[in-house]
């Protein structure tokens, strides 16, 4: 009768279109890929979003969250003392809330006028040609690398899929925040009916500070959007936070592709700016990075220009910016110039030619086992591998092997060890200069060492153009185009 009667509101709420009784509902997952210590650096986001939940009677919320390290588990149990269901963040447990919100929603559990929010925070990978958006860390196994998260085990944010679409059928309004690194890839997910937000842009890592700062500013009668921009304006780090309203849309359009070099910086461990660096120091692609950036001024130009108030006093006029982006300007410009002379070094090395690939292919038979072997090896890979090393230990594994089978494979991999010692040794006679490149790529490297501290100083300006260009797209929104980061209403 109760599931009956909430259909019947529900309907109702629908056909009056005004504002009536509906149930909030959070899901709240992540926390995934830590290596061992007793906290994690996603705890601020869950005391935060545990104290929103404390503070909203009748929220029914499910968590899902790390798992293994007791500082965290204790402030899990302590921010969501009235959880429905509270367990570690297993592929296991992901599906099963899924499986349990999908069975909600068809069996009109959840009906018109609800509101289903679902919080991510994890760490992200990047996306993956098969995937519609990313994957986030499990609790299972140690995120090893910040870009692939190889070490961890993964789960795809595109199985929400299946929420995202019975909501908008059933009248069920969703959100996804997703403040893993690379969570820009998430806004793949929205439509007219559910709001997507991340904390930061597709090809960069989150810094922790934005969901903190997102969580903590989730107040009763806020909407989404509202948060969002008060949230993004807190924060300082280098990443571009993301919202898949209209005027989202429109700004990561003019802003992302253009200011993305300057958000990277160099890091000892997780480094992007060297690759890209690396990737975007030919000629042509020089042009290309002098275009963009000409264009990214004349658009901080053009917002400073649209917030300028011209007074004319007496027989002159005095022009005062509102928003002003001078520093800005000139941080980028500086940050130009040191990576317009890192990518010049670049060239100068001839870094290019050890991208080049070489492909062995090997086949060896030992009685009636044959072992067939295909390898692709760069000659920066080639130049800095010990190969003779290699075939001395694979040599002592085919002196102690009496098994046919595995004989082929030791011989297999010898003689791939020996092709690649060949070809690194003609490298070495015809190029002799290719081996000091590594050495002198870390000379460049001096020069962009401490990139990380001007990257910020540009993030935190950028939080500045990102508002004005924000607020000047919303003067021109269609009003006929649903924004459900707006409807979503705490």
């Amino acid at each position: 009768m109760m599931i009956k009667n909430r259909f019947s509101a529900g309907l109702l709420c629908l056909m009056l279109s005004t504002q009536c009784w509906s149930s909030e509902y959070l899901m709240v997952i992540g926390a995934g890929g830590e290596g061992p210590k007793e906290d994690t650096i996603f705890d601020g986001s869950i005391k935060n979003i545990g104290d929103y939940v404390k503070r909203s009677a009748g929220t029914k919320v499910d968590v899902a969250l790390n798992g293994g390290h007791t500082k965290t588990v204790a402030l899990i149990n302590e921010s969501f003392p009235t959880a429905q269901s509270k367990s570690d963040f297993l592929e296991s447990d992901y599906k099963r809330l899924i499986q349990s919100y999908k069975l909600k929603l068809e069996n009109n559990e959840m009906v018109a006028g609800d509101q289903l929010m679902i919080y991510v925070d994890s760490h992200g990978a990047e996306k993956e040609k098969n995937f519609k958006s990313h994957s986030i860390a499990t609790s299972a196994g140690t995120a090893a690398n910040l870009n692939t998260l190889a070490g961890a085990s993964l789960v795809d944010l595109d199985q929400l899929e299946v929420l995202k679409k019975l909501a908008k059928d059933k009248g069920v309004k969703m959100a996804i925040i997703d403040s893993s690194c690379h969570s820009g890839n998430t806004l793949a997910l929205a439509d007219d009916n559910t709001c997507v937000i991340s904390g930061t842009g597709p090809n960069h890592y989150g810094y922790g500070t934005f969901g903190k700062n997102f969580a903590a500013a989730m107040k009763k009668g806020k909407n989404l959007e509202e948060i969002f921009l008060e949230a993004r304006a807190m924060d300082g780090t280098p990443g571009l936070p993301m919202i898949s309203t209209q005027s989202g849309q429109v700004v990561n359009t003019l802003l992302y592709d253009k200011i993305t070099p300057y958000l990277y910086h160099f890091d000892d461990k997780d480094d992007k700016l060297t690759p890209y660096l690396r990737e975007n120091s030919s000629g042509y692609q020089q042009c290309m990075a002098d275009a963009n950036f000409n264009s990214l001024i004349n658009t901080i130009n053009s917002i400073e220009e649209l917030n300028t108030v011209s007074t004319k006093v007496l027989w002159w006029t005095t022009k005062t910016k509102e928003v002003d982006l001078t520093n800005l300007k000139d941080l980028l410009g500086k940050y130009k110039s040191s990576l317009d002379l890192v990518k010049s070094k670049m060239r100068e090395l001839g870094s290019e030619r050890l991208k080049t690939e070489e492909t062995f292919n090997i086949s060896v038979s030992v009685g009636n086992f044959t072992t067939a072997w295909k390898q692709n090896y760069t000659w920066k890979e080639l130049l800095s591998s010990d190969f003779n090393n290699l075939i001395i230990k694979n040599q002592e594994r085919i002196n102690g092997e009496t098994g046919a089978a595995n004989l082929a494979t030791f011989a297999a991999m010898k003689s791939m060890y020996q092709k690649a010692q060949a070809k690194k040794d003609e490298l070495l006679r015809s190029q002799p200069d290719l081996a000091d490149i590594p050495a002198k790529e870390e000379d460049v490297k001096k020069l962009i060492d401490s990139t990380y501290f001007t990257n910020s100083a540009i993030a935190t300006e950028e939080r500045k153009l990102y508002s004005a260009l924000y607020k000047n797209s919303q003067k021109n929104e269609s009003t006929s185009t649903p924004n459900p980061c707006q409807n979503f209403k705490l």
